[in-house]
């Protein structure tokens, strides 16, 4: 499917650009780029390793071959999940703000973290601006460090649920991303939910949901659909399970926002 995809897309596109080695440097700087855009998560060693490979990237999507793109996937699951426990041990000390530190916001020029050492200190500064913007806006020390980690807890868990499937949508949104900035690739639930919004119709149970610690959260009901005129859905109620009909139900709890509305939307 990836190899075919590729085909179309170069063959299709209007710029005719060549899928090339300086073409593939491109690629993978953006695949990159779109997991870790301010050098937070992969160390300077990961690049290097993974970098060996930026000039045949042209070479992989035209055979189909993806376990590049599935490799670097996986080390920065690893590194945000050591990340995520860096960052439990930091909110659990106090923090003196009364020391002058410098900490510079945009770091996407900035190289990549050399060691975990070097890692430690970047998230230790990140995670005191962050508090200190957050007590700045009269928020509670404590409330803020909930704050903080519920963030890095919900971005764990949504690269956690990602299927090899949402990985090559990266990859291909990547190498559309290389040839213009107006070309982007649609998976197939993307597809579904732009045919939506521009069809402006939908059959569903007419209620905004969000996801939230594992549950599907209704986060508002919409006026004159399903839901509203049942009247027994309310906003706040979480969806546990779903169910067709008289079939049996199927658990929700955990499971990923989009999967769930698949489950729900439909007559």
């Amino acid at each position: 499917i990836v190899k075919s995809i590729v085909e179309q897309f170069f063959n299709m596109h209007y710029s005719q650009k060549p899928l090339n080695d300086e073409m593939s440097s491109k690629i993978f700087s953006h695949y990159i780029n779109r997991l870790d855009p301010a050098h937070y998560y992969f160390l300077s060693s990961d690049i290097d390793e993974f970098r060996v490979n930026e000039r045949r990237i042209d070479d992989m999507l035209l055979s189909g071959d993806v376990k590049l793109a599935l490799d670097i996937f996986d080390r920065f699951k690893t590194r945000l999940s050591a990340r995520l426990a860096m960052m439990e041990e930091f909110l659990r000390e106090d923090f003196n703000f009364n020391l002058d530190e410098k900490w510079i916001l945009d770091r996407s020029d900035l190289p990549y973290p050399k060691s975990s050492e070097a890692a430690r200190e970047i998230w230790r500064k990140k995670i005191k601006f962050d508090l200190l913007t957050l007590k700045l806006a009269d928020t509670d020390i404590k409330e803020g460090k909930n704050r903080l980690m519920k963030r890095v807890r919900g971005l764990w868990k949504d690269f956690s649920q990602y299927e090899n499937d949402d990985v090559i949508a990266l990859l291909l949104n990547s190498m559309a991303a290389a040839f213009d900035p107006h070309s982007s690739y649609l998976a197939a639930q993307e597809l579904k939910n732009f045919d939506i919004s521009i069809k402006l119709s939908l059959e569903g149970i007419g209620a905004v949901l969000r996801w939230e610690d594992g549950y599907t959260v209704v986060n508002s009901i919409v006026p004159g659909g399903a839901a509203f005129r049942h009247g027994k859905l309310k906003s706040e109620d979480r969806i546990i399970a779903v169910a067709q009909g008289e079939q049996a139900f199927e658990s929700v709890i955990d499971m990923r926002l989009n999967d769930v509305v698949q489950l729900i939307r439909g007559k």
